[in-house]
């Protein structure tokens, strides 16, 4: 029998069992060993670790007391409205302002920077890899970079519902995203059982195939192997948590903003927010990537698109207050999330970066990356002014260590903000 039938009859009987598979859930709660009797691989056991014993793999993994929440908003932040004024604090910024109930949980990176981060739409996809082939996996994202290091202690390690090609695997791959999926579908995700089946049945599916392509090619053994038991490990975990009762969270996922432009998937910018906070109280998650949904039309009583506006905020006066309104109605609702994370008790535990793709968004320039950290037990500063001193890559070192990742150095640059932000 060949590999590609091999393949297609494994593929006919993993459709023939999803029958049975569906006879043995309870509530929410689907029973491990009986959904893996169903697929055939129950017998394969001991290639399951349990999550107390999950082999060599485990051992490099650190188990981090803090969460990590990334906000980055595609459109960025206009700098005459980001900035503070020179010689002044960041109570200056007309933006920044909006967090004024939040000065001393908060450091403003004033004028930070990545030089290999280029200017246009497209290059906002390097905002999280930083767009180098780093000695730790090429073009992966901050966020999957402290994932693949860090223990599973909540049902996902991490949770994508950003832009769509900001997110990157230690394979160079973009992951996608949950953001356009719209509110209902990630509380579902987030809350329910409801999808953890045809995950896991898609992962054993993903072994099946590996294990084919193991037996036709004898160059890569050793990749495979190794690709192998990491996924052996995540149907472990993946198993495991199909066993854990789901907790009762209640959230209004039917308010939606009007969408004039049939994207179907702007909703507000606090909903989502909600949904992450919700998820860290809960432990449905430890690290989430969060952008702002689509906003480019809004309840805020102006005339013109986000993007529109950012195109256009230098010609007028009126345009410029009007993309002051949206960008205005972003602080609000970061202000609101960390209301939310204080009032939870999580907001030391919880690291946040807010940060913006652009700091001229008509000019598409990234001369500098409006960012405020937030949050995570820092020692914060209020206000540091990086240019010429610190690198964006800097403050991510300095967040992986504050998770508690050992590292020196993040996309090949060497360097942190530890002295002034860890102590």
């Amino acid at each position: 029998m060949t590999i590609n039938e091999k393949i297609s009859n494994s593929n006919k009987q993993f459709s023939s069992q999803r029958t049975r598979q569906s006879t043995v859930r309870s509530g929410n709660v689907c029973n491990r060993r009986t959904f893996l009797m169903g697929t055939g691989l129950a017998l394969a056991a001991p290639m399951f670790p349990s999550l107390s014993a999950a082999g060599s793999v485990k051992k490099t993994l650190i188990k981090s007391k803090k969460n990590l929440v990334i906000i980055p908003n595609e459109g960025g932040y206009l700098q005459d409205l980001f900035l503070p004024e020179k010689g002044k604090g960041i109570e200056s910024s007309r933006l920044v302002s909006h967090l004024k109930n939040h000065y001393n949980e908060l450091t403003v990176l004033s004028r930070i920077a990545q030089p290999e981060i280029g200017n246009g739409h497209p290059m906002h996809r390097g905002l999280l890899t930083l767009n180098q082939n780093h000695r730790n996996g090429p073009l992966q994202s901050l966020d999957q970079f402290a994932s693949d290091r860090c223990e599973q202690v909540t049902r996902y390690r991490s949770f994508h519902m950003g832009d769509k090609s900001l997110v990157w695997d230690k394979n160079s791959r973009v992951l996608p995203t949950h953001m356009k999926r719209g509110p209902l579908k990630i509380y579902n995700t987030l809350f329910t059982n409801e999808t953890s089946s045809s995950a896991l049945r898609q992962k054993i599916e993903e072994l099946k195939l590996l294990k084919a392509g193991m037996l036709s090619n004898s160059k890569n053994v050793d990749y495979f192997k190794k690709t192998v038991q990491e996924l052996e490990v995540e149907i472990a975990v993946e198993a495991e948590w199909m066993d854990k009762p789901v907790p009762k969270v209640k959230m209004d996922t039917e308010l939606h903003l009007t969408d004039n432009h049939a994207r179907g998937y702007i909703f507000p910018f606090e909903q989502h927010l909600e949904l992450v906070h919700q998820g860290l109280v809960h432990k449905r998650g430890q690290i989430f990537v969060a952008s702002p949904p689509y906003i480019d039309k809004t309840n805020l009583g102006v005339q013109w698109s986000y993007h529109g506006l950012g195109h256009n905020a230098g010609k007028s006066k009126d345009q410029f207050e009007q993309m002051y309104k949206v960008e205005s109605h972003l602080f609000d609702g970061f202000s609101k999330f960390l209301d939310s994370l204080k009032k939870s008790k999580i907001l030391d535990d919880t690291i946040v970066l807010f940060m913006g793709t652009f700091c001229q968004p008509g000019a598409h320039s990234r001369e500098f990356i409006p960012t405020v950290l937030a949050g995570g037990g820092f020692k914060h500063q209020g206000l540091i002014e990086c240019k010429g001193v610190y690198q964006l890559a800097n403050l991510y070192t300095t967040i992986l260590n504050q998770m508690g990742i050992d590292v020196d150095e993040f996309a090949s640059t060497k360097g942190n903000i530890n002295e002034k932000l860890i102590g």
